[in-house]
């Protein structure tokens, strides 16, 4: 399959995770677009939200998206949470790749970030469910417009059961 698979989805979906395992299903390079963006800018991402604020990291974001989908070495590659929210990210992500949503249930989002406090910046609040169901809200529509395939996950899946569905369903969607 030509093009990279571009993994979308809530912060705390797996992306990196799930990433991984279908990286090595495919025999395919991985690559983390959070993961870089601290690499290059030395810092993390919560530091680049409370030194330099969201607008500076999505534009960071943004230069680093559009860097890496000039590679001709198709990858797997995870994207931010928020990655969607640029109309630019998204027409880009679809004409180079094949782009895949990790759809998760608000409860199991809630579980995995529960120990996260702290480290995901626009979580940082008193009522993480209702941060969590505010933010999947007005996601939600960009997730699915962009999405080639979206994959339903369930708490006792595996991150290889979840890359297997990717694979599987991924030979039934045509590109446009």
């Amino acid at each position: 399959m030509n093009g990279h698979i571009i993994l979308i989805g809530m912060t705390g979906s797996g992306k990196t995770t799930v990433g991984k395992a279908l990286a090595l299903l495919l025999q395919r390079k991985f690559m983390d677009i959070d993961a870089d963006i601290e690499r290059r800018e030395q810092l993390s991402i919560s530091d680049i939200f409370s030194q330099q604020g969201e607008t500076a990291f999505r534009a960071i974001e943004t230069a680093t998206l559009k860097e890496t989908l000039t590679i001709k070495d198709w990858r797997v590659i995870a994207t931010g949470g928020g990655t969607v929210l640029s109309d630019t990210n998204g027409s880009q992500m679809r004409k180079v790749g094949w782009v895949v949503y990790l759809q998760t249930p608000l409860p199991l989002l809630e579980a995995r970030l529960t120990a996260d406090k702290g480290k995901r910046p626009l979580l940082d609040s008193e009522d993480l469910s209702a941060t969590l169901a505010n933010m999947l809200q007005r996601r939600e529509i960009f997730y699915q417009r962009l999405a080639h395939l979206a994959v339903a996950q369930a708490a006792d899946d595996t991150p290889q059961q979840i890359a297997e569905k990717i694979h599987v369903g991924l030979r039934y969607v045509t590109h446009d």
